[in-house]
């Protein structure tokens, strides 16, 4: 679903702002994968010790 739609359509400004918007939503992903590695690897090192 296209999202800029409802901020305006093609008009100036509005492409950059979406674009900015999904590259936002990817950081946070990221963000939340790299979290989820870093506890699994606390988990293991508690295991072996």
């Amino acid at each position: 679903m296209p999202y800029y739609l409802f901020l305006g359509g093609a008009r100036h400004g509005t492409v950059p702002a979406f674009k900015r918007f999904t590259e936002k939503q990817k950081r946070n992903k990221s963000i939340k994968k790299a979290r989820e590695i870093f506890k699994f690897h606390e988990l293991l090192s508690a295991i072996k010790y």
